[in-house]
């Protein structure tokens, strides 16, 4: 009689293995060639190859993974790290098939359920850019695969094999932990004599190797490796980090009514979108012939699908990454499901039929879902981000825009190390920061909603337009629509006044206009009281010139005339009532100006030409605002804005 241990043979092997090639070609013709993706593809693309730490939970796994892959002697980093995607989406579909033979399907079964898979719409997509789901997936195969071969066997060593994959996968993306309770109720309701204080010991112990891997956040922060989001310098702050706790406001947040309401049909809808009525019911008779022939092993998929179902109903996450056990874990399930709709077809000519319909399966996924998931023509962003680095000088800065646009950057600087032999730098967007690369010879550039934010301050850009190199050597414009940039070309000099009393700007008055920014927290009415000095005794006082942002600004001018000694009377007295510093360079002009201005920027923001006067001598400033926060109000030189 053969040992159901060693159910699968050298066959079984050599077929998982002609499956996931097969899968695998077509993964490397629709990946992303090189740099780009969406949400966190591009940092992933660059992450491990430094050794890096991403995101809470810094996922470890993946990082050493990507170290290796990130050594592959073909193609650009992005396209090594895109590769490693497809590579473990393919073993995930060759696992599967490990998994359904486990399961007694017969092989024509396995193998349409296996590339099946493959081609599944989410699975192949997760596989075609860097991220942690495809690396999830095939974890998650092989340590089902391997609790099965536990429930065949009974030896112990298969449990810790099993107990050891589970225990890794950790490493990669926590939500392989949602399958625990069933891999546990798996283990109980098989072999419940098999569990013993010696047993749960050692697979206690196994686990807590597993998580040893987070150890890793901790020495590459004490190493301050080249990029770190999650840094934990002791035990403490590294369990922080494993819980993700920047991110508790996204997880087990809704209510009852909120998950019935909403979450559940979200996730409803993207069962039925990915399976149709047709697969549902291929699913729900797959439940029906476990529970008849195998009920221990619809413990085990069953409950595993439903745990990760329900902790992402849970979570305000990504749905298709983090769905992405469940459905490997269901398309296990319909893979039963079909092996009994063969298996129970009778006569001859209806089993021909089902065999015909289960072997033109995986042809319909690859027909319906190859388009949606070719994405070998995707080299937008590498081009546009090779032109750009190929023109940057020497010392240039460019100032960090949206999160995706920052990676795609990042990549550059730390993956490919583009600004060997010049100084590249990405920097904040604060106005401080950007003034003091700009006094240090930096060169600037900025994207369109940093650039906004930038000339609210006074400084002055021109769009930048980029060319790439042809194959014949030619040069052809880059289309510069999706993601614009332009290079400073003139600053203003700009000081933060908010309640930092009175600031003396004659330097700026020069210039013949003013730019008042006022920034607060919450509704304030601020107050500016501007005092202007000049000996153009024929001058227009301050007045304001325009006006943007929320509130509308007021403003009321006194004028006094030195050389009439009630007016300078006057204005003695209230130089010394606003106590302004300095008063005898005022009262030394002919004209002077006290402008009040006042405005409510709602919490918002407000931003104020004001007009100065010609042969404007000296200036004092004071702004009131919400808080001490002197970066509440901020005036600038205007000329030529």
């Amino acid at each position: 009689m053969t040992d159901p241990a060693r159910a699968l043979r050298r066959d079984d092997v050599l077929a998982a293995i002609a499956i996931a090639a097969v899968v695998l070609l077509i993964y490397a013709r629709t990946m992303v060639p090189g740099l780009g993706g969406s949400g966190d593809s591009a940092k992933f693309q660059y992450i491990g190859s430094v050794l890096g730490t991403p995101h809470p939970p810094g996922y470890p796994l993946y990082i050493f993974t990507s170290f290796v892959f990130s050594k592959l002697p073909f193609g650009t980093l992005a396209h090594r790290i895109n590769f490693m995607s497809a590579f473990f989406g393919a073993a995930t579909s060759g696992l599967l098939f490990l998994m359904l033979r486990r399961l007694r399907a017969h092989w024509v079964v396995a193998v349409a359920a296996a590339l099946a898979l493959g081609f599944d719409r989410f699975v192949w997509n997760a596989s075609t850019v860097a991220e942690v789901y495809s690396l999830n997936a095939a974890l998650t195969a092989l340590t089902v695969l391997l609790a099965l071969r536990w429930g065949d066997s009974g030896r112990d060593r298969d449990l810790y094999l099993a107990a050891a994959a589970f225990s890794v996968s950790l490493g990669n993306h926590l939500t392989i932990g949602a399958i625990g309770p069933a891999l546990v109720a798996y283990v109980l309701v098989t072999r419940p004599r098999s569990v013993s204080l010696r047993t749960i010991a050692i697979c206690s112990l196994i686990l807590i190797a597993g998580l040893s891997q987070y150890t890793f956040i901790i020495l590459r922060t004490h190493q301050q490796a080249p990029h770190l989001e999650a840094h934990a310098w002791n035990l403490r702050e590294l369990f922080d980090v494993v819980r993700a706790a920047p991110y508790t406001d996204e997880m087990f947040i809704f209510s009852p009514r909120q998950l019935w309401s909403v979450r559940l049909p979200q996730i409803a809808r993207l069962f039925s979108t990915e399976w149709g009525l047709a697969g549902l019911a291929l699913v729900a008779s797959g439940v029906v012939a476990l529970t008849i022939r195998r009920s221990t092993a619809a413990v085990l998929l069953v409950g595993g699908a439903i745990g990760v179902t329900a902790l992402t109903l849970n979570v305000d996450a990504d749905l298709h990454g983090f769905l992405l056990p469940a459905f490997v874990l269901c398309w296990a399930v319909a893979g039963v499901g079909l092996n009994a709709w063969r298996t129970f077809a009778s006569p001859r000519p209806a089993r021909v039929i089902v065999t015909l319909a289960i072997v033109a399966l995986p042809c319909l996924q690859l027909s319906t879902n190859y388009r949606a998931n070719d994405h070998h023509n995707r080299t937008y962003e590498s081009r546009y981000m090779d032109a750009l680095f190929q023109s940057l000088p020497e010392r240039s800065a460019i100032v960090r825009e949206a999160y995706s646009i920052d990676q795609l950057v990042l990549y550059k600087l730390i993956g490919e190390h583009a600004d060997v032999g010049r100084t590249v730098e990405l920097i904040g967007s604060d106005q401080p920061t950007v003034q003091r690369y700009l006094t240090q010879g930096f060169t600037l550039y900025a994207f369109p909603e940093r650039r906004a934010a930038l000339e609210a301050y006074g400084y002055v850009f021109t769009d930048v337009h980029l060319n790439e190199r042809r194959a014949d050597g030619t040069l052809a414009a880059i289309d510069m629509t999706p993601m614009e940039i332009s290079r400073l070309i003139r600053s203003a000099p700009c000081l933060p006044v908010g309640n930092a009393g009175w600031r003396d700007i004659s330097g700026m008055v020069e210039s013949g206009s003013l730019l008042l920014r006022i920034d607060n927290y919450r509704p304030f009415l601020s107050e500016a009281i501007l005092y202007v000095g000049t000996d153009a005794v024929d001058a227009a006082p301050p007045s304001i010139l325009s006006s943007d942002g929320t509130g509308t600004p007021a403003a009321d001018v006194l004028t006094f005339r030195t050389q009439n000694s009630s007016q300078a009377a006057a204005l003695r007295q209230r130089l010394a009532s606003d106590a302004v510093p300095g008063s005898q360079a005022f009262e030394s002009q002919p004209v002077v100006h006290r402008l009040v201005f006042h405005v409510n920027d709602a919490g918002q923001f407000n931003r104020t030409t004001l007009a100065i006067p010609k042969h404007a001598r000296a200036a004092s400033l004071k702004v009131s605002v919400d808080l001490n926060n002197p970066q509440r109000a901020t005036v600038c030189a205007a000329s030529g804005i």
